[in-house]
């Protein structure tokens, strides 16, 4: 039996490609959608990572993304691809170190990318985060918005946004194993804890971690550095060790 498209499994919806930060990308039907750092891009990246052309994005009756023979690849929920690849509701797509979800639900229904507090009340209490520390996050709104489950974004999603956007503090991550977090200062990860990790093989070890809630805590207080890597060369080892 034929697939269905995306139109008929969603109707009434629009498509969308749905960032860390809450930016949201209408996606027109009939269209093609070029991504990359090149100002003709359809979709521009400010990302070094990416390349000038780095990927299409084709919305018709199905909904697919092909690489553009890009120097960092083009990766589908983590897997890099070779050729045009099909896109469902809820895909993770990573172009550089920049990474989207797609949502073909309607209007209004962008759960599975919600980094606010609609995420963190979808958490199971099965999930082996402490019950507590959820209870304390969901009413907790110094976070600005900036909290929400690692199964929606991961690390290197939530610091593309958290740096892009310019904001501070400490990233909080409940993990079932403990607690985690990484200290941003003025557009640079200055340091990062997790478990008995320190630095760098901490944000490593956090990027792969696939179940948690985070949450920032704003501020600009100074904390020691164990972290000196420039903030692209850091996303793009994140990036790497996710391969």
């Amino acid at each position: 039996m034929a697939r269905r498209s995306w139109r008929r499994r969603a109707k009434g919806a629009r498509p969308r490609l749905l960032g860390p930060s809450g930016a949201r990308i209408e996606l027109a039907a009939g269209r093609d959608y070029v991504l990359g750092r090149g100002r003709d891009c359809d979709i521009i990246l400010d990302d070094l990572l990416s390349s000038r052309h780095h990927a299409r994005l084709s919305v018709a009756t199905r909904i697919a993304i092909r690489d553009l023979e890009s120097r960092n690849g083009t990766f589908v929920d983590d897997a890099r691809i070779e050729e045009e690849t099909p896109l469902a509701h809820g895909s993770r797509i990573r172009v550089g170190a920049s990474v989207y979800l797609l949502s073909t639900a309607a209007a209004g229904a962008d759960a599975v990318a919600d980094t606010g507090t609609v995420a963190l009340e979808q958490m199971t209490l099965g999930s082996g985060i402490d019950e507590g520390i959820l209870r304390s996050v969901r009413d907790e709104r110094s976070h600005g918005g900036l909290a929400g489950q690692l199964d929606a974004f991961g690390l290197v999603d939530i610091l593309q946004g958290l740096l892009q956007a310019g904001r501070g503090g400490t990233l909080h991550v409940a993990l079932p194993s403990g607690h985690a977090r990484v200290e941003v200062r003025r557009g640079e990860v200055h340091d990062a804890s997790c478990g008995d990790a320190r630095g760098l093989d901490a944000l490593v070890a956090l990027a792969r971690e696939k179940v948690g809630v985070f949450w920032l805590a704003e501020g600009e207080q100074e904390c020691e550095r164990t972290i000196r890597e420039p903030t692209g060369r850091l996303l793009y080892v994140l990036c790497r060790s996710l391969e």
